[in-house]
């Protein structure tokens, strides 16, 4: 994780950031929490308040220190890590989480998977670099999940490869939310003349897409045509941008008075969102563009 900067400042507190807080809602109890943000409402709302007002607000509503969460959840870069190893001896659970980055006092569920298909969630609290725990179980354990919810922010052992993938497009995103947009697009082009020899989160096709987008922004619709249209020859490609390459494709058709693109373009929009659970709502947005 970067330092706080104006470029990255609001990635940050769109991701990690209400990640924290639902984090610290939960360390103090949601009514308590609750309690103090209608307190801070009440007190701060014509005035404003600082950053350390607010931490002392919510520590005074807990009624104890909470500066062990606001030194390792504000005052330092990164996300804690773990491994987790387990195995069974009759009717224990031993478990063993080991942080193998900074240490954290972390709150974790644990998800025990049978093999009768049932699952047990039980809670435990871990505030040493490597944890051993004996945890009841009630039939063969067949899987161990370490918080199955994501309810602590870290780096899933699953997850990261993703994550570091998409880095290069989060930061041509930043520099894109930074109303940078010519450097965005140039950071974009050159990962792209790179190439990308495998694949298989569609990071180029989401370059290609954010390209496209900072292109039709300049009202360089030509160009940003040819981008959409490369995105879609990628052979991995993003299920929540696909459906919404096709409509821009569409918007463009439209607006050149090309009916067959825009036909093509939107019938294509509505079966990749339906692939998507029609998360993006397509059949309303076709509708009115046709």
């Amino acid at each position: 994780m970067h330092a706080l900067t104006a470029e990255n400042g609001h990635t940050i507190a769109d991701s990690k950031g209400f990640l924290v807080l639902e984090l610290l809602a939960s360390t103090i109890g949601k009514d308590t929490f609750h309690k103090a943000l209608q307190t801070i409402g009440n007190e701060y709302s014509h005035r404003g308040l600082r950053w350390d007002q607010f931490l002392q607000a919510l520590e005074t509503a807990h009624g104890s220190s909470l500066q062990w969460f606001y030194e390792q959840w504000f005052n330092r870069t990164g996300a804690p890590a773990w491994e987790t190893a387990w195995q069974q001896q009759g009717s224990e659970l031993l478990l063993t989480i080991t942080q193998t980055d900074s240490l954290y006092r972390l709150p974790l569920e644990v998800m025990v998977t049978y093999g009768n298909g049932d699952h047990s969630l039980q809670r435990v609290d871990i505030t040493a670099r490597r944890q051993e725990l004996k945890l009841p179980v009630t039939a063969k354990v067949t899987g161990v999940k370490t918080d199955p919810y994501f309810k602590v922010i870290h780096w899933d052992e699953e997850l990261t490869p993703k994550a570091k993938a998409m880095s290069k497009l989060q930061r041509v995103l930043q520099l894109r939310i930074a109303q940078k947009p010519e450097e965005a697009e140039k950071l974009a082009l050159s990962y792209l003349a790179a190439g990308f020899p495998e694949d298989p989160y569609g990071v180029e096709f989401s370059l290609l897409y954010a390209v496209a987008r900072l292109k039709a922004v300049k009202g360089e619709e030509d160009a940003a045509l040819m981008y959409f249209q490369k995105a879609l020859q990628c052979s991995s490609r993003s299920g929540d941008l696909l459906a919404y390459t096709y409509y821009r494709i569409a918007q463009i058709a439209k607006r050149k008075k090309d009916d067959d693109l825009l036909q093509w373009a939107c019938s294509h929009a509505v079966k990749a969102d339906e692939l998507n659970m029609g998360k993006d709502g397509m059949k309303e947005l076709v509708s009115r563009l046709l």
